[in-house]
């Protein structure tokens, strides 16, 4: 009874910060909308709503257009077009019957205040790292855009905190089933991370969370073919269209950096797909035959391999615009609780958020020439690379220390 009255006062309390902040947002803004991508999502969800309008109509598309651009967009543009799974919409359709300059501040502060929550919920001990983590560019310009790749990493960090760092009841494993489904929104960015999950899932022997996952799939699919009968084949449809105007090709990030020298494309792709298999391979002998101490911790191997799968991930993905990058935080943000749990320096970690919290603004305005975007390239290469050597110093000498510590 005493946690049920937790829950409800809970979500008296973030409705209640969620409608101020969202009249907040309302009036800064002014005349402007911010939530360039959101209004993609709300145009399609309110055209199907009153029109019944397929949202991945040309109809749809050029709303879409004329609202963002003010204009029809040209065939080397971004067509703005509605290139999610059909079920997606479900998050919009309780938004998308109020006037965008209403819908937007909601949709905008209910990011906002999500992330907290899942940033406060995983650091109980260290709030000033809940806030701190709001301040990545990353962060803010999803946050701006609207884009559902914020809400779907905060998922993906929650998931992972409490199946890594928690035992979750039956209860907890039934949302977080649910909750990971989600994830399948957006497969160029959760497909490698949401196998892992699912992974790590069985290896704990969390059955209600696969249970939970492929029920969910199920259901939501169903339900998304009562509304739209061909909705998969239309998604497929408007992927192949989207890769072709926006020139999107697999493996971008590690091509860009790589387009300077002589490797031919498939070769740095078929590196980083064996790369994966490498990685995965990797953890099964982790869990089952290591004999290194350190990777008997099940938490450091578990966030290492995490780490490592993030990683190909960004790489593999065929564009990295920053609000996609919020994936290599969640790296940042467990790795952090892992080292603060076991008593390392608090102000080393501190002084590594600040710092990369930094340099993404001063990569966001650094200029950069040629393809060599410092937003999409280099500072996704910088943070995914230094992490993972901080992670692992770090955890490695903590470590060590403590295996020396008398009994």
């Amino acid at each position: 009874m005493k946690q049920w009255k937790y829950y409800i006062t809970f979500v008296i309390v973030f409705l209640f910060v969620w409608i101020l902040m969202a009249v907040g947002i309302r009036q800064v803004s002014g005349d402007i909308i911010f939530g360039a991508d959101y209004y993609t999502f709300y145009t399609a969800a309110r055209m199907y709503l009153f029109d019944r309008i397929n949202p991945y109509s040309q109809d749809v598309t050029q709303a879409a257009q004329l609202g963002i651009l003010g204009r029809l967009a040209t065939p080397e543009e971004d067509q703005l077009a509605f290139a999610y799974p059909f079920f997606m919409l479900f998050w919009v359709f309780p938004f998308a019957w109020l006037d965008i300059s209403l819908s937007q501040p909601l949709w905008m502060s209910f990011n906002i205040l999500i992330a907290l929550t899942c940033l406060v919920n995983t650091f109980q001990n260290k709030k000033i790292l809940a806030f701190l983590g709001l301040t990545f560019y990353p962060f803010v310009y999803g946050i701006i855009l609207g884009n559902f790749s914020n809400l779907i990493c905060f998922i993906l960090l929650y998931f992972f905190d409490q199946v890594i760092f928690n035992q979750p009841t039956p209860a907890r494993q039934i949302f977080l089933g649910f909750l990971l489904f989600w994830t399948i929104g957006k497969p160029q960015l959760t497909i490698l991370v949401l196998l892992f999950a699912l992974l790590i899932s069985l290896y704990k022997k969390y059955l209600t969370v696969i249970i939970s996952f492929g029920v969910s799939l199920v259901t939501i699919s169903s339900l998304s073919i009562l509304f739209l009968p061909n909705w998969f084949e239309l998604w497929i449809q408007r992927i192949q269209q989207y890769s072709v105007y926006v020139q999107a090709k697999p493996a971008n990030l590690a091509q860009t950096i790589l387009s300077f020298t002589n490797i031919p494309e498939g070769f740095i792709l078929a590196s980083l797909s064996i790369g994966v298999v490498a990685v995965f391979t990797g953890w099964f002998l982790a869990v089952y035959k290591s004999q290194n101490l350190i990777f008997q911790e099940e938490k450091f191997r578990n966030l290492l391999f995490l780490n490592l799968i993030i990683i190909f991930t960004i790489s593999l993905m065929p564009r990295t615009v920053s609000n996609d990058q919020l994936l290599l935080l969640i790296n940042l943000f467990l790795g952090s609780k892992f080292l603060t749990d076991m008593k390392h320096k608090y102000h080393i970690v501190v002084l590594i958020w600040s710092s990369y919290s930094v340099i993404s603004w001063i990569t966001f305005a650094l200029p950069i020439p040629g393809n060599l975007s410092s937003t999409h390239t280099l500072y996704p290469s910088a943070i995914s690379t230094s992490w993972l050597i901080f992670f692992w110093l770090l955890s490695k000498s903590k470590m060590k220390e403590l295996s020396h510590e008398p009994a």
